[in-house]
């Protein structure tokens, strides 16, 4: 049975405020059922403001759907900020037109600040001119280490 595929393939797109969002992966499958989806294996998406990234989200498996401007991240995700912010989590949903991802549960995570366990996870920037920012919901508890 032969299949199509794409060896280390490469998403971009800009967002509404005007960070570019670069998706790569090993591999990518069309969705058979959905000539607008695509599986994407070993990916990592990363947003870059300018020349700085400000994030990066690494997952087992995602899909792009160029219908709905949606991807799913699955399988596990690892999400670092650029300030240090590490975030695990089983799945993300995130926009290829805005800057907003959300997880799918509960999030671990580690930083400067410490330790904490979260029921969600939302990434979003407010407006255009706002940083991005993150914020973790739904029974939240932090282990604060001040050194």
């Amino acid at each position: 049975v032969c299949e199509q595929r794409l060896a280390e393939p490469v998403y971009c797109c800009v967002t509404d405020a005007g960070e570019a969002l670069y998706i790569t992966a090993d591999r990518a499958l069309p969705d058979k059922s959905n000539d607008r989806r695509t599986r994407l294996n070993q990916l990592e998406a990363r947003i870059v403001d300018g020349d700085v990234q400000t994030l990066r989200v690494e997952a087992v498996e995602g899909e792009v759907n160029n219908e709905t401007d949606i991807a799913r991240l699955t399988g596990g995700t690892r999400t670092e900020t650029e300030d240090g912010i590490i975030a695990l989590t089983d799945a993300l949903t995130a926009s290829l037109i805005s800057t907003y991802a959300e997880s799918d549960g509960a999030v671990n995570a580690t930083g400067p600040f410490g330790t904490l366990k979260a029921g969600k996870m939302v990434i979003k920037r407010p407006s255009p001119e706002e940083d991005q920012v993150i914020i973790f919901k739904d029974g939240v508890n932090i282990l604060y280490d001040p050194e």
